[in-house]
């Protein structure tokens, strides 16, 4: 009768391990192979991008990174970026500063 209950108990947490050893995959997967996965491929577009012909494409150089081979509209971008960049800080800056308190 013991050796009954015994291999009946062996068969249960057989299947309980069964079950846990599924959740785990599953959550695993989920949660730290799907993440490492999106940061994988975006590091291969990263490496593309900083490379060969897209760079070559970008900045018209054939050999060495030289400032001078920077087109002119990149600069442009650059100063409408940093231009927005400091009418948004000081906005939100007087905003917060000049908020009336409930």
């Amino acid at each position: 009768m013991l050796e009954a209950i015994n291999s009946l108990n062996l068969n249960l947490f057989g299947f309980v391990d069964w079950v846990q050893d599924g959740i785990l995959k599953v959550v695993w997967n989920i949660f730290i192979w799907g993440p490492l996965g999106l940061v994988a491929v975006f590091d291969k577009v990263l490496i593309f991008l900083s490379s060969g012909i897209v760079f070559d494409l970008l900045f018209n150089s054939n050999s060495q990174f030289s400032w001078e081979n920077i087109p002119t509209a990149f600069w442009q971008f650059e100063i409408v970026d940093v231009g927005l960049l400091v009418i948004i800080f000081i906005s939100q800056f007087l905003t917060l500063q000049f908020k009336e308190t409930d």
